[in-house]
């Protein structure tokens, strides 16, 4: 009876037409942050601040990642990395990538074990997903909205007393 009452409640929770209206509500907060960032990966005991001389001299980014750079596959493509969405890479890393300005040279970013040197080789850009894209996280989000409404509601109406009153 209770899972029935459960069901009920959330029953139109997951409907084509409730989801589509919470789309058009929060479709712009649904929006991502991507860079668009080249890198260089120190190896162990590599100067940072021999790389960044280098670099601020006038020597191509690309041509010094594919010199010195850790990562082989990026190196290959002269540091460049496709564009990369806030939930792909660490916070710290895409903090800094978002603060470059295009074409800028970050200083040496510590990021989990290894060290970077990142370049913005385009602004920063923001995707929206599609309606198809964002329904099952949107689905997943609604579903514990209104659990958790509906567990408000019972707590309201029904208080539950436990211990010695």
């Amino acid at each position: 009876m209770a899972q029935a009452a459960l069901d009920a409640a959330l029953a139109d929770a997951a409907s084509d037409a409730t989801l589509r209206r919470v789309y058009a509500e929060r479709r712009d907060a649904l929006a991502e942050a991507h860079v668009h960032v080249a890198q260089i990966v120190l190896r162990p005991g590599a100067d940072g601040a021999t790389i960044l001389s280098r670099l601020r001299a006038g020597e191509p980014f690309d041509a010094v990642a594919r010199e010195v750079s850790a990562d082989a596959v990026s190196a290959a493509q002269g540091g460049l990395l496709p564009p990369l969405g806030e939930q792909q890479v660490s916070k710290a890393f895409f903090d800094v990538a978002r603060r470059l300005d295009d074409g800028q040279v970050s200083d040496v970013v510590v990021v989990g074990a290894h060290r970077h040197i990142l370049k913005a080789v385009a602004p920063m850009s923001w995707t929206t997903p599609t309606f198809e894209e964002a329904r099952p996280r949107l689905a997943a989000a609604l579903l514990r909205e209104r659990r958790a409404a509906l567990l408000e509601e019972l707590r309201a109406r029904y208080p539950v007393v436990m211990g010695d009153k």
